[in-house]
């Protein structure tokens, strides 16, 4: 009897070290992401401390029927090809005819989807300001234990709850990091920990601001 490919099957046959000669500055499209993408930075991706390969990350200008379309993206390299010559051409012609619109393009911030923790705060409104004052004694970047360890010594843990009766409403606070953040050990490592509401909210960060780790 032959099996089906399991999941796993189909991943073992990809090469993802494979850049397939993608660099900064390609346009690109991908199996997973509709539209036309141009590489803005390429990082090697570890999750649990297991090398993952490249990711891209994506500043998009068009949809797949070539209208102006505007936001940030990250992928795989194994599901990104490189566009052929017409279509690149066709792209920057778009581009320089249309100036305005190349300027909003040219000058996207760099916010890319990444992973973030959330917890919720079983805390006041007046007691936000005093909270995140504590929050400052945490490095720049940190792992979770130490995050954990961190809130145990603050005497914080007592207001960090899993869930909540109101998530819409609730005060929540967040810890962020991508896939290529990590420590020498390969742990993630988190930052820029906010206080407010994030729950339900698609989770983005600075790319330049947080790359001295």
């Amino acid at each position: 009897m032959i099996r089906d490919k399991s999941w796993e099957d189909i991943t073992l046959e990809i090469d993802v070290h494979d850049l397939k000669g993608i660099k900064i500055g390609d346009w690109v499209e991908s199996v997973y992401l509709k539209g036309y993408f141009k590489v803005y930075q390429i990082e090697h991706s570890y999750r649990e401390g297991q090398d993952g390969g490249y990711l891209l990350l994506l500043n998009k200008a068009f949809t797949s029927s070539m209208k102006f379309s505007f936001s940030t993206e990250k992928c795989h390299v194994a599901w990104c090809e490189k566009l052929k010559e017409n279509k690149v051409r066709e792209i920057e012609r778009l581009l320089e005819e249309n100036p305005k619109k190349k300027k909003k393009f040219d000058e996207l911030p760099p916010l890319f989807p990444c992973i973030q923790k959330l917890f919720f705060l079983d805390i006041e409104a007046e007691q936000i300001d005093a909270f995140r004052e504590q929050l400052k004694g945490l490095p720049r970047y940190f792992t979770k234990e130490q995050f954990d360890s961190f809130i145990e010594q603050a005497d914080l843990r007592k207001y960090i709850k899993s869930n909540s009766t109101d998530p819409k409403n609730a005060i929540t606070l967040t810890i962020y990091t991508q896939e290529w953040i990590i420590d020498s050990k390969g742990k993630s490592l988190y930052c820029n920990p906010q206080i407010g509401n994030m729950w339900g909210k698609l989770a983005k960060l600075n790319a330049a601001e947080w790359s001295d780790f």
